[in-house]
This record gives structure tokens, sequence and C-alpha cells, in this order.
């Protein structure tokens, strides 16, 4: 065998091909530093520099040398050649470098994995990262964390990037779908057979129907499971992972992907299963010189224990905290929160910042103690969650509070700030037709605006919304109490005793019902009650309302609003006839959702009509 045959790495010695170890430390070190980013033109001239020679006297490296170097299988062990690189540190260079003759056409997108692609996640908080060039000619080198609290790097270059994930893919096992997993709906649906099966009352049919409910909702998620793992499977077929077309598959089969520290890929698939990826890089020395092994290792089972730990003391934390700065009952923030954002903002006051802006509403639910001690707390709770939900909804973009038990406080910024006698105004319109129509909670308010020529605290903010408050409320306040709800539509009387009767019917019914969509309507007044559930998700105006029906059935389709008005013309005819209705009914979004109905009618002691209630399921 001639010597100018053997490439550079190499040299023969007693009839056999010997790695030449100072020449192999040149190479593992020239494919770490491309894999890490270097360009092919940035090695040469660190070789030339070094004055490291690939021939004797001769040092002048360029692109095309370094390019072939690369491209040379015998470094990976082909033939009778020894391995001076792993063939996963090789088959990793020739992803790259695939990649890079993309880029420097032009082509990037087609074959770079980006968060164009797939969401890139900050593994320490969750949010995007983004992803950040290098100068004109150069990689993108980095991804920064979207998040400004946290605002971590990660080191990731577009072909490193790209060539991980590609690897990655290809180590992936796809894993069988869980055939135990529980859906809600399966969990009630066992729940209802185990009550029935233990009623003596239970009728046989409904048992039957009931236990195939539950088989064809056991089988609905079967197949979707199988149905996502036969996608995996397909398009990880190794026949199907070629580098040309890593970006497609990326987008078919993952849900995102995350960065962490030590840079280690953690990519979610889209059947939720994480696989984990990493370079490892393990830096040794010999008599000449040092050199760097690169290996890629499976670091699925150190990764999930690590991860498991800290997500479990991460979610402590926030848990910790949140329960710390939220009210319990209504979701928003509670007192505490209130002070810190308080005392945030007296800094800014005390350090005369020309650029706050706020205003400050103080608000206060009417009569919760008379609520409380003739229809119970759980009422009061009800009234409490209803204001919650007035205040959020009327200043939708600023911090809402609760700040006491039946008191509340609203910081307007931005464009609530610039809006704010418009939204104040339609607060107080909507407690006003609340007041009239007995419907709604009725809610004193007030309202200060932040003066940085007087004032030199924010209590002093706060006392003046708060003396407006408590003028509000006297002019809200009745001097007698209110002992009947009037009907504009029928000009009728709703007796106290009867709404109480109302709502205590309505109550049981939502407490025993499966169905978050529930009415009951008296049908003297034809006035009823219905789930705030079923006001939320199809736009109603309120939850307790006067000929409901007329409400309900704008938003019926129109090919079934006849069947609609004929079934509602039997409820309220003297027949009292109620029958189980199919039809179509527009949600909040405008989409027409189909509606099934049962209901229900009960008789007065003359056996007249007198209450008409039920529940709603949706398809």
């Amino acid at each position: 065998m001639i010597n100018r045959y053997i490439p550079y790495g190499y040299y023969v010695q007693d009839a056999q091909i010997r790695i030449n170890e100072s020449e192999a430390s040149v190479i593992r070190t020239v494919f770490h530093d491309y894999i890490s980013g270097a360009s092919l033109k940035c090695l040469a001239s660190q070789l030339t520099m070094a004055g490291t020679e690939f021939l004797p006297g001769r040092s002048d490296w360029d692109a095309n040398r370094v390019y072939r170097l690369l491209c040379n299988e015998k470094y990976a062990g082909k033939n009778e050649f020894s391995p001076i690189v792993a063939q996963d540190v090789f088959l990793a260079a020739q992803d790259i470098r695939g990649g890079r003759n993309q880029y420097q056409k032009g082509q990037e997108e087609i074959t770079t994995i980006t968060d164009a692609v797939a969401p890139i996640l900050c593994g320490i908080c969750g949010a995007p990262a983004k992803r950040h060039r290098g100068q004109k000619g150069k990689y993108p080198q980095k991804y920064v964390c979207s998040n400004p609290d946290c605002n971590r790097e990660y080191r990731f270059s577009d072909p490193k990037m790209t060539a991980q994930i590609h690897r990655l893919l290809q180590i992936a096992e796809i894993q069988q779908p869980d055939c135990g997993e529980s859906s809600l709906a399966i969990r009630r649906a066992e729940n209802e057979i185990e009550r029935l099966l233990g009623s003596p009352d239970a009728d046989p049919e409904e048992i039957r129907s009931r236990i195939f409910d539950l088989a064809a909702e056991r089988y609905r998620l079967l197949t979707a499971g199988f149905i996502i793992t036969d996608k995996l499977r397909t398009a990880l077929a190794p026949a199907n992972l070629s580098s040309s077309n890593i970006r497609k598959i990326v987008m078919e089969t993952v849900k995102e992907i995350r960065l962490t520290d030590d840079e280690v890929l953690e990519v979610t698939l889209i059947n939720d299963q994480p696989v984990y990826h990493t370079l490892r890089v393990i830096h040794g020395v010999n008599v000449d010189e040092d050199y760097f092994v690169i290996g890629i290792v499976n670091v699925d089972d150190e990764i999930k224990n690590k991860q498991r730990a800290d997500m479990e003391h991460e979610k402590s934390l926030k848990s910790a905290n949140d329960k710390a700065r939220r009210d319990e009952l209504t979701g928003i923030r509670n007192a505490n929160a209130y002070k810190e954002m308080k005392d945030s903002i007296q800094k800014r006051i005390d350090d005369a910042d020309k650029e706050l802006k706020f205003a400050l509403v103080i608000c206060d639910l009417n009569d919760l103690k008379h609520i409380n001690d003739t229809r119970g707390h759980g009422m009061g709770d009800e009234y409490i969650q209803k204001t919650s939900k007035l205040i959020c909804q009327t200043f939708a973009h600023s911090p809402v509070f609760r700040i006491g038990g039946d008191e509340f406080a609203a910081i307007l910024i931005s464009g609530d700030y610039s809006e704010r006698d418009a939204l104040l105004n339609k607060f107080r319109g909507q407690v006003a037709e609340n007041s009239r129509t007995k419907s709604g909670p009725v809610v004193a308010s007030g309202i200060a605006i932040y003066d940085p020529g007087k004032d030199k605290d924010f209590s002093e903010v706060f006392n003046r919304a708060d003396a407006m408050m408590y003028e509000n409320k006297k002019s809200l306040k009745s001097d007698k109490e209110i002992k009947v709800f009037h009907s504009m539509e029928k000009g009728m009387e709703l007796p106290l005793y009867s709404k109480r009767k109302l709502d205590n019917m309505f109550e049981i019914l939502y407490t025993v019902s499966e169905s978050d969509y529930v009415y009951v309507c008296d049908m003297k007044y034809d006035y009823s009650r219905w789930s705030l559930k079923l006001v939320d998700d199809f736009n109603m105006s309120s939850d307790y309302m006067y000929c409901a029906g007329e409400e309900w059935g704008r938003l019926v389709h129109p090919d079934d609003i006849a069947e609609y008005r004929r079934a509602v013309e039997e409820t309220f005819s003297t027949r009292a006839k109620v029958s189980s209705l199919r039809h179509r009914v527009k949600n909040r979004n405008g989409q027409y959702v189909i509606c099934y109905t049962k209901g229900f009618i009960l008789v007065d002691d003359n056996g007249d009509p007198e209450y008409f209630g039920g529940v709603i399921y949706t398809v």
C-alpha cells in the first residue's frame, strides 16, 4: 500500500493501517468545532494560523480541504480503517453539512429547525425562546427566553439544533397508547352506572344504555390513541427520516421543543411522549495533544428523574405563591396581592415616576349580610362571584382584587385608564339594571385618579375613591326591604317567597344534575333562573330572566325554530306536556351546537303547572 493514499490521521506500520494520534486529535477538534457552529473558512484559518501540517511542509488549509476531511467516511471506521470519531458524531456533522449548504444557498427554511417549525420553549420557565441571528453570513448562535424575568440564553446554532433533533427522532421509541387513560366523561359515566346498580328502583334499560355509552367513549379514546401512534411510527420510520425532509417530519410529529442549561433537548411528540437527547463532550489528554470525544447519549431516565423533582418543587412553590395571592372563592387576586401592588405603586410615587398613571376603583357589594342571613351563605358566595365577574368583565385590561368580604378594588391602567369614565358609566348602568330587575348583584362604586402634583401617598387616592363609593352606596340603598320583583313584560309581581323557592329548586337540580347546563322556570310568572355556565357559553343576558324562552329562541337555528316553538307552546299550554327536544343553538363563538333538552313539570295543589325545569346536553 502506498503512503500517499493514506488519508490524514493515519499511517502504515507493519502492513497495518494505524491511527496517528497527533493528527487524530486535530480531526476530533475539527468535528467538535464544526458541530458547535464554526464555519469551514474559520476552521481553515485556525488550522493555518496554528501551523498544522496536512502534508510535510504544507499548512495552508482552505475551506475545501476541511470540507473533504469532514466528508471522509474512513474517519468513522469505514473498510479497514479504525474509527477516529464516533459514528453518531460523523452523522451529526453530515446532517449539519447538508443544512449549511442549504443555508448558504438562501434556503434555510427548507432544512433548519426553528421556532417557526415547532414551539421552542425555555426549559426553566416554559416561555417561548426567541431565535437570535448572528452577524451577516453567520449562523444564529443562540436562543433567548422571551420572559424578561428569566431571559436565559441557550447556545444552539441552527445546524446544531437540526442535527440533534434529527438524531433524537432516529432513536425515539414510540410508546403504545395508554388504554387505561380515563377522561372526565368516562369517570362520570362509571360513577353513574355504579349508582344505578346500587339502586333497587333502577331502570335496567337505562343501565344498559349507559354501559353502551361508556364502552363507546372508551373505544373512541383508544382509537384516537392508536391513530396517533400509527402516524408517529410511519413518519419516524428510518426510510422517511432523511435530513432533506426533517423540517416536514418535525412539523408532523413534534408538539414542542424545550431547551435546558446543559444543552439537553427535550422533545415532546404529538402523543405527549417526551424524548431526551444530548451531546456529551469528554475532554481527554494523550502524550502529544488534548482531544475531545463527542458521543450521543440517551439520558431519558436521568433527565426524567431530575425534571420530575424540579417540576414537583417548582409546582409546590408556584402553588404556594399562587394560593397566597389568589382569592379562593372568586379566583381573582386577593388582599396580599393588592398590598404588593400598592407597595409597588407607592415606590414609583416616592421616586416621582413621571410615567405613572393610574386610577383606583373601589367597589362594595350591597346587602351581603342580608343575603347571607335570609338565603344562606351559599347564595352569598354566588353573589360575591357574580360581583367579581362583573368587575372583571368591565375593567378587563386591569388587575382586580378582592380586598375584603364584600369589597373589591381595580387599578385601572393603559386602555382602561384612558376609558375610565365610559367604563364606570357602563358598570353603574349594569348595576342599575340589576337593581331594577332584581336579577344580579347591586354594587356601589367610586373612582379616584392619581394626581402627581397632590398625591404623595397611595392612601390619598384610596380615600377619595372610598368616599365616592359610599356616596354611591347611599343612593343605591333603599329605606325599606324590597318585597317583590317586578316583571316589566307581564306587569305581574313575583313575590319574594316565590323567588326563594325558585332558587332552592335550582340549587337542588344543579347539585344532582350531571350537566352544567341547568334551568328552572316559574311558569305563572315566566321567570326563570339559568346556570352561569349556560349563560356564559351562549352569551345570554343574565342568569335571572323573564320570558327567557324568547331570548333562547333567538339563538336557535332557523331550520329548527318551528319545532322549538311548538315544544315551548306545548309546555306552557293547559296540557303542560314536556318532550325531549333536539335543536341547534348558536354559542358565544357564533357556532351552532346540537342541544338535547330533558325537562320536567311540577304542578301545584290544584294540579296546575307551576314549575318547568330541566337540563341541556350538547354534542
